[in-house]
């Protein structure tokens, strides 16, 4: 629920600021699959899941854009090898619930090496982040000489600073928008997991 109320929050800033100061801004929504890649205790635990951003950029050249941005990507729990993980895996037992949460904030240039307004353009994009990683609670149902016992394992989060750059193209459709594709790298320096992952992400951006 806070991880909504955050994404919420920030796109009510994201929508009044324009307005506000005006300027040649565009507005970003994005829709995607998260990949967990790095470490093994990120990667055998989580899978891939789904990804979801707002965002806000500002045209300083006809090129180079600065791109603010808030993402956020739920991870589904593996359960057998969350299982293996604790040395808890049977036949008998489960594990439930347990996603987890990648929340994140960026700042970013993104550069076109194109200037024409229809058509594809590629582009490249990189810049700093800060983000939350979020370990949801697990219920853990274990069999014991024929008796099912049920515990919650709680989960834990943690913040970090990080770095994030990716690539893609766009499809203009008029001067006011176009649709785009991107993959970025996004890395969060935080131990236990080290959480990297890769957003593959479909988007729109409007005037």
């Amino acid at each position: 629920m806070r991880m909504i109320f955050n994404l919420t929050f920030a796109a009510i800033v994201m929508l009044s600021v324009p307005s506000a100061i005006g300027g040649n801004f565009q507005y970003f929504i994005t829709g995607g699959v998260a990949y967990p890649i790095y470490d093994k205790d990120l990667t055998k635990v989580y899978n891939a899941g789904l990804h979801l951003g707002i965002g806000l950029g500002y045209t300083l050249s006809d090129r180079v854009m600065l791109i603010g941005n808030v993402q956020v990507s739920n991870l589904p729990l593996d359960e057998e090898e969350y299982l293996k993980s604790i040395d808890a895996f049977k036949k008998e037992n489960q594990a439930e619930e347990g996603s987890a949460t990648v929340l994140t904030g960026s700042l970013n240039l993104k550069y076109s090496f194109s200037r024409a307004r229809s058509g594809e353009a590629p582009f490249l994009t990189g810049g700093a982040t800060i983000g939350r990683f979020i370990a949801g609670d697990v219920l853990l149902s274990e069999s014991v000489d024929n008796d099912i016992t049920e515990t919650v394992i709680d989960g834990k989060g943690k913040s970090a600073f990080g770095l994030n750059a990716g690539a893609g193209f766009n499809v203009h459709l008029s001067s006011k928008s176009f649709l785009f594709f991107e993959a970025r790298y996004t890395i969060l320096f935080a131990d236990k997991p080290r959480v990297h992952i890769i957003p593959l992400q479909f988007g729109v951006a409007f005037r």
